[in-house]
Formats: structure tokens, sequence, C-alpha cells
């Protein structure tokens, strides 16, 4: 019983102790920080991948993708991104280059996707356009089974 008590004991102690350290980390990390809007007027921004010619890659929670200009103007919403469903914490999640982009435009992303009996998470393969109007050859390589009817992912 001793040792027991005397082991909660201390791990309160060090978890008391990260706390406190975490605090002061944080407060000195907090004066630090500066937020600075890259892009205006974007619905529920939720994820970015940095292009190799400085410009962005953002998804937009409600289905829509956007390359933004270096200097934080933003373009039509991609064609080619397949239907999302929307709601709750469903919607365009994130996105990560392929490690050969620069070569091959290749790019995945998560995504709600919906179907028989509900929704649910999906990744997707595809390729932005030479142009960067659209997405090309997309395709569907992991889709959670079964679909829920629920709005969690």
């Amino acid at each position: 019983m001793f040792e027991t008590t005397a082991l909660k004991s201390r791990l309160f102690r060090r978890f008391l102790g990260t706390c406190i350290c975490s605090l002061t980390v944080a407060g000195v990390a907090a004066q630090d920080l500066r937020i600075e809007p890259v892009a205006r007027k974007l619905d529920s921004p939720w994820a970015v991948a940095f292009l190799p010619d400085g410009r962005f890659l953002v998804t937009e929670r409600p289905g829509k993708m956007r390359v933004i200009e270096a200097d934080g103007t933003a373009g039509a919403p991609l064609a080619g991104v397949p239907e999302v469903v929307a709601r709750g914490q469903g919607g365009l999640l994130d996105v990560v280059l392929d490690s050969d982009f620069a070569r091959t435009r290749v790019l995945y992303f998560c995504f709600s996707e919906p179907g028989t009996g509900g929704n649910s998470t999906a990744l997707a393969r595809a390729r932005l356009a030479a142009d960067r109007s659209r997405l090309e050859e997309v395709r569907v390589i992991f889709s959670q089974k079964p679909k829920f009817a629920s709005n969690a992912h």
C-alpha cells in the first residue's frame, strides 16, 4: 500500500511539474507569435500544401480546393474535386503533395465521401492540371466501409 501511495505521489509531482513547465514555455512562445493572414475570403480553410513555385494549395471544408498565389490572391475553385459531405466534422480535409510533385503534379487528399447509408472518410489521388485550374485523374484509393449516417468522421 505504501509503495502505491508513494508512486502516485511521485507521478502527481512529475505531472504537476510538466504542466508548470508547459505553461512557462507556452507563455514565452505566445509573446513571439504574430498572426499574419496570407489570403482572405476563404470558406473554412482546412489544410495547406506548399507548392514548389511559392504558391499554396488550400482545401476549404465545404468542398473547394484553390491555388493561392504567393501574394495571397485566391484563384477560382479547382474543377474535378469529388462530391463532399460537409456537415459536422466532415468536408474536404487534408491535402499532401507527392514527394515527386514538382515533376508529376500528383497530390493526395482526404474528404468525407457520400454513399449509400451515409458517409465516410476517403483518400484520393489526383494530378493538378498544368494550368492549375482543375484536378485530373482523380481516383479514390481508400474508402472507409461501411458508410455511417453521422456527422462525425
